[in-house]
């Protein structure tokens, strides 16, 4: 007789399939039992019978952004920032299952290349922060690089080891809409893993490119792969890509939460292209000063209020019952009530710590520093009324048009105001 442990490792290697046949059937758990060789291997075809019929069930129910959109039973979404780090280590197997047990809608994870050119779950291209391991994540090979241990949110070292792409797009397809953040420049390499596995309509790739890049993307695309094009707020080739190209969602990085996209004006123009818009609420440089660093509720309702479809965000489960509560979101299969009084005092004081070594979503976003506590007031707003002009606002709030006018450099001669349109006063 012999002590066989079923889970991450069989014989001390790790093992796709026996991570998939784990956390499929076994919910996480690692089970330790007395066998010997023969039973195992008996075992492990009849985990390997269960596990197809459990993949080919639920791939029958796929999910995508289209259809999500046409049943209409969620009207803003929730997408988790390198799934559930709080409690397993980002960019895991575990990750990404906590998400599909509890209803998410999204699971955002990052993509690196290793030596022999296939694709691990890790967001750093140095695997020191988030491993046992030293050094890129280009020098190693796969089978190395899968050997490697993860370390949890606090640097504690987990049993738990590197995933494969491969393995994560097959645990989410049908299951969850899986979002692979640092994808910009591998589209091809992506798209060919994507397509071996046939998994494409779960699947959003993403990234910074002209109009007529996207254009033919789609043009050309068999699989069914969503692709989002990524636009800081003053990037004024959204508006082609609005008018031309129409994609379902757009994420954009908000520098500051005056510009025009944000004006009824600019909301108007993606819907009438049907252009959804993804927004973060992870740091202050990307969410336009409203991220969820002390104020998580009063910056998920500002995106709310500014026509969000999906949020991204490192509280998925908190944020998923806020919509809930607000009405925003469909009872999904899994769902756990979250205490959002407690949180909010939690919230308060907390700083993501997987945000610190963050960077946004393409290479050319903003800088990768952790945003500064926030010791002034927010920022006030007030909505113009018909009739409304420039000075009848400033004397209506005793400020100075001089004034009005520096706090939103958005504004230009004639100062021309609309019904609806905020105007910042403080």
């Amino acid at each position: 007789m012999q002590a066989i442990r079923v889970g991450s490792y069989v014989c001390g290697q790790p093992n796709d399939f026996c991570e998939l046949t784990n956390y499929a059937t076994c919910n996480f758990q690692f089970v330790t039992m007395a066998i010997n060789s023969n039973i195992f291997n008996r075992l492990l075809r009849i985990g390997g019978a269960i596990l197809l019929a459990v993949l080919s069930v639920s791939s029958s129910a796929q999910h995508s952004l289209d259809q999500i959109v046409e049943r209409g039973e969620s009207k803003v979404l929730v997408a988790a920032h390198r799934g559930d780090w709080k409690n397993f280590p980002e960019n895991s197997i575990p990750a990404v299952w906590s998400c599909i047990e509890r209803g998410i809608d999204i699971v955002e994870v990052d993509v690196q290349e290793t030596r022999d050119g296939k694709f691990v779950l890790m967001h750093d291209e140095t695997v020191s922060r988030t491993t046992n391991g030293k050094g890129k994540v280009s020098s190693y090979s796969y089978d190395r690089i899968r050997k490697l241990k993860l370390k949890d949110a606090n640097g504690n070292l987990t049993d738990y080891t590197v995933p494969g792409l491969d393995t994560i797009l097959t645990i989410c397809k049908g299951r969850i809409i899986v979002n692979l953040d640092k994808s910009a420049g591998r589209f091809n390499k992506l798209l060919r893993v994507i397509d071996s596995l046939d998994c494409g309509t779960s699947v959003i790739l993403k990234g910074e490119g002209t109009a007529d890049y996207f254009q033919k993307l789609y043009a050309k695309d068999s699989t069914g792969t969503c692709f989002m094009p990524i636009f800081s707020s003053r990037n004024t080739a959204i508006d082609t890509f609005a008018t031309e190209v129409r994609p379902p969602v757009i994420e954009l990085l908000l520098r500051s939460d005056t510009c025009r996209y944000m004006l009824p004006m600019g909301l108007n123009a993606f819907r009438s292209s049907g252009t959804r818009i993804w927004y973060n609420a992870l740091f202050s440089s990307i969410s336009g000063g409203h991220d969820e660093r002390g104020a998580p509720m009063d910056s998920w309702q500002w995106f709310i209020d500014h026509d969000a479809f999906i949020i991204q965000s490192d509280y998925p489960f908190h944020l998923q019952t806020y919509l809930v509560n607000a009405g925003l979101h469909a009872l999904p299969q899994g769902y756990v009530q979250m205490n959002l009084e407690e949180f909010k005092a939690v919230a308060s004081v907390e700083t993501p710590k997987v945000g610190i070594d963050n960077k946004a979503s393409t290479d050319k976003a903003a800088p990768n520093k952790p945003s500064k506590p926030k010791n002034k007031p927010k920022s006030k707003y007030v909505t113009v009324k018909k009739g409304d002009s420039l000075s009848v606002i400033a004397s209506r709030n005793s400020k100075s048009v001089k004034t009005l006018l520096k706090l939103n450099p958005h504004l230009t001669k004639p100062y021309l105001l609309q019904p609806g349109q905020k105007i910042r006063i403080g």
